[in-house]
């Protein structure tokens, strides 16, 4: 995964339009990949929690080096929300797809991206009911 956001240079636009505003080492684009890294096990804890993601795992070979644990700390995962927050997660999250679709091997008109929700509609035999019975 680390290689796919390098070579796709995801981290070169997120670091371009989400600059560093205070003096922590951390770059955004680090910040980023290490949260995407934590969603896939570990979502759902306080920010302070952040760095115990990664206490078996050699950050400063999978993010980079100097990159250690305790930079991971929960302002720098807060600065980071903030400032994605303040450009727009909707923008950055369009900006970033378009940027990988640009650099992607295949053509863009064989992709297929289902953005479908779950809907339900219909009338119910008794609406005054608190339940509703889901069925074919």
């Amino acid at each position: 995964m680390t290689g796919v956001f390098r070579e796709l240079e995801v981290d070169k636009l997120i670091d371009e339009k989400l600059p560093k505003e205070r003096d922590h080492t951390v770059p955004h684009s680090v910040c980023i990949f290490a949260m995407v890294i934590n969603g896939l096990g570990f979502i759902g804890q306080r920010l302070y929690l952040f760095p115990d993601f990664f206490k078996n795992i050699s950050t400063e070979r999978l993010l980079g080096d100097g990159m250690t644990r305790e930079d991971l700390n929960q302002y720098v995962i807060g600065e980071t929300l903030d400032r994605i927050v303040r450009y727009g997660p909707t923008k950055l999250f369009t900006e970033i797809t378009l940027h990988i679709m640009a650099r992607l091997p295949i053509p863009v008109h064989c992709l297929h991206a289902d953005t479908t929700s779950v809907s339900v509609y219909g009338d119910y035999d008794d609406e005054e009911t608190e339940f509703i019975d889901i069925t074919f």
